[in-house]
């Protein structure tokens, strides 16, 4: 087995568990992209995933972690497991990153052709000289015929 001996002012220790920290961040991260995958696989509306919220925090705590402490030389003084867990984690990280943007691309799109499909609607039914549609989206009830002078012998 090589040992890896870290150069000068390196713990060993520091960068084993900032690597280890990377990868759980990476970890939790993938989850994230994955679950709202799965639910834009579904066919949700980007504008309502949950894990995007996450998928934000989390890309931002990777980021300020990957700042502090993470740079070749600590890939380098890794132990091979770990350095190749870290590689696994961000090869697998790229593929669903790649994947969710494909499908954010078709949700938006998707979400547009509602919208459109809808303004056309609302579009005819204002050609047509039909019912405006009132402040809540409705269309307002016809007026009653009035019952005044029913009744009433002339």
């Amino acid at each position: 087995m090589t040992r890896h001996h870290a150069p000068a002012g390196r713990d060993p220790r520091a960068v084993s568990e900032t690597l280890i920290s990377v990868a759980e961040i990476v970890d939790r991260l993938i989850a994230a992209i994955e679950a709202e995958n799965r639910e834009l696989a579904r066919g949700l509306p980007a504008s309502i995933s949950i894990d995007g919220l996450d998928k934000a925090r989390l890309a931002e705590e990777l980021r300020l972690r990957m700042a502090t402490g993470f740079d070749r030389g600590a890939i380098a003084i890794a132990s091979p497991e770990l350095r190749e867990r870290l590689i696994d984690r961000l090869r697998r990280l790229e593929t669903s990153t790649q994947e969710n943007r494909i499908r954010l691309e078709a949700a938006i799109g998707a979400t547009r052709r509602r919208v459109a499909a809808v303004m056309n609607a609302f579009r005819q039914q204002v050609n047509r000289g039909g019912p405006a549609y009132g402040a809540n989206g409705r269309i307002p009830a016809a007026p009653r015929p009035s019952t005044a002078g029913r009744g009433r012998l002339a």
